[in-house]
């Protein structure tokens, strides 16, 4: 690499580092996780206390995030911080490497543009950070760049069993992270049509799958051994059947909300610009060469990723990080394009002793940020991102109100709080939204939260009122308590609102919630 170009690549590295810092700097200054994040804290919590997934606390994301917000705690002694250098880590390699990708495939400014342009949307989609999809992206990268360097070197199988292996990281984080696999699989399937080596194309995907199961297949191992594998297919893949049951309308809706979210640094509309482009390329001479091979895939893993993040019908903006890799090569295949018909042009008119790279940055930064009017605010944290969540007086009332030795059990979907005070969950529904889906909870599942609860008479915290599908505590509260699940609700977490009724007093209200403290009572 020459001099000048080494030099612009190792800024373009500096500056895609200095974005990834400045996205964390957002959730090291928030008040409170997110929700999501407050239940991964809890679980690497209890993994360094010696629990394990599902057996000992209910979730229904992958195994992965546990074990990587574990590792976070225990550099950080426990405490966030080392949860934020795990997610700079994270989000820095993603940028290099899809960095180095896109360099490597499309040029240095169309690479630099489009690594640019995913990481200034980070502060609108990670939602306080901490999330499945941003630990995936750096996997994400990975694969592609491995399929990448596996369609222009001999050694496919190695460079695929890489990818394989990133992948399967990537769906024990989420299961449908198999999205880029399968978009992967088409375009190797593309490219050795195309180019009459279907051999090759074989020894690859054998590869991907051997290296997918390199990763996954001991994690599942470990969850047998040690009695969690059942409860692990019960909370990952049955619970996820009702999940995810939506209406067309809902996932559609939930598609274009991604794409709103993506615009303010011109992502989406770059993204699109190069999935139509890349559309008409492919057509007309489908994956000759590795780079119209690595298009294919992306124009491909678009929309899989946009069914995939969409099935559910929820807009939770960081469904739409599994979108960035692939809305990254789309943009930067865009960026090649129009810079090279660009030079075209300019070297037709002025003649080749113009200089063009430093007019063509120029160009093409006014075109990516003309929708990024809300861009600023967001980067630099000066209005936050979501709803507002205050712990407020909470951590300070549990402690007064619960023995050093009492669990606390949080009634409804703020297991955050076991994670602040240090105190464990009565029994496994640390949060018991679950057990309202209709169809999901079982008669075992509603006796054993009750069961749980008159065995370990935890101090309970009615917070409800923050996630209004779990009925109140409060028998007056709750016989206004109106739900389409009501029913449903009913069945899964009754006998757990007997006992409490029929054992448990109201002895504080939480300001400025509104939350109840009960204390236990009975006999």
């Amino acid at each position: 690499m020459p001099e000048q170009s080494r030099s612009g690549f190792l800024l373009g590295c500096s500056v895609l580092v200095v974005l990834a810092a400045l996205a964390v700097l957002g959730n090291a200054i928030a008040e409170a996780p997110d929700r999501d994040s407050g239940v991964f804290l809890y679980a690497g919590q209890r993994i360094l206390a010696g629990d394990v997934p599902y057996r000992d606390f209910w979730d229904h994301k992958g195994p992965a995030i546990y074990y990587i917000d574990a590792l976070g705690l225990l550099i950080g002694g426990g405490s966030e911080w080392g949860i934020w250098l795990v997610e700079f880590v994270a989000l820095s390699a993603a940028g290099l490497v899809g960095y180095g990708l896109l360099v490597s495939a499309f040029g240095e400014t169309a690479g630099f543009f489009g690594s640019a342009l995913w990481m200034l949307v980070l502060p609108f989609v990670l939602s306080r950070g901490n999330m499945t999809e941003e630990y995936a992206l750096p996997f994400q990268f990975i694969a592609l760049f491995s399929f990448w360097r596996g369609l222009n070197q001999g050694s496919r199988f190695r460079w695929y069993m890489i990818a394989g292996a990133a992948l399967g990281i990537c769906m024990l984080l989420r299961p449908n992270g198999a999205g880029l696999g399968l978009a992967i699989l088409i375009g190797s399937a593309a490219h050795a049509w195309q180019t009459r080596q279907q051999r090759e194309f074989f020894v690859g995907a054998l590869g991907l799958v051997s290296g997918a199961t390199l990763v996954i297949l001991p994690a599942l191992a470990y969850l047998w051994i040690e009695g969690a594998f059942a409860d692990f297919l019960d909370a990952v893949f049955r619970f996820n059947t009702f999940y995810v049951v939506s209406s067309f309308k809902a996932r559609f809706e939930s598609a274009v909300s991604g794409l709103r979210v993506l615009l303010p640094s011109g992502l989406s509309v770059l993204a699109l610009g190069g999935w139509f482009l890349a559309g008409r390329r492919v057509l007309a001479r489908p994956t000759e060469n590795g780079r119209r091979a690595l298009l294919f895939t992306a124009w491909v893993g678009l929309p899989v990723e946009m069914l995939l993040s969409s099935i559910s019908g929820r807009s939770y903006v960081h469904y739409y990080m599994a979108w960035l890799p692939v809305a990254a090569v789309l943009a930067g295949g865009l960026v090649s394009e129009l810079a090279r018909d660009a030079k075209r042009e300019v070297v037709t008119l002025l003649g080749r002793s113009w200089h063009m790279q430093p007019a063509l940055a120029a160009l093409l930064a006014a075109a990516a940020v003309l929708p990024a009017r809300g861009l600023l605010p967001p980067l630099l944290h000066l209005n936050g991102v979501g709803d507002e969540r205050d712990l407020g007086e909470g951590p300070r009332v549990i402690e007064e109100y619960a023995r050093p030795d009492q669990s606390l059990l949080m009634w409804g979907a703020e297991s955050t709080y076991n994670f602040f005070t240090r105190r464990r969950a009565p029994t496994r529904f640390v949060y018991q939204s679950p057990l309202i889906y209709c169809g999901y909870p079982t008669e075992q599942m509603a006796r054993e939260l009750a069961e749980a609860i008159a065995t370990a008479r935890p101090v309970v915290i009615d917070a409800s009122s923050g996630y209004t599908r779990i009925p109140p505590i409060d028998p007056a509260r709750r016989a206004e308590w109106a739900s389409p699940e009501r029913d449903c609700a009913l069945f899964g977490v009754g006998q757990a609102l007997a006992f409490i009724d029929a054992n448990y007093q109201l002895v504080h209200v939480i300001e400025p919630s509104g939350w109840g403290v009960y204390q236990f009572q009975g006999p």
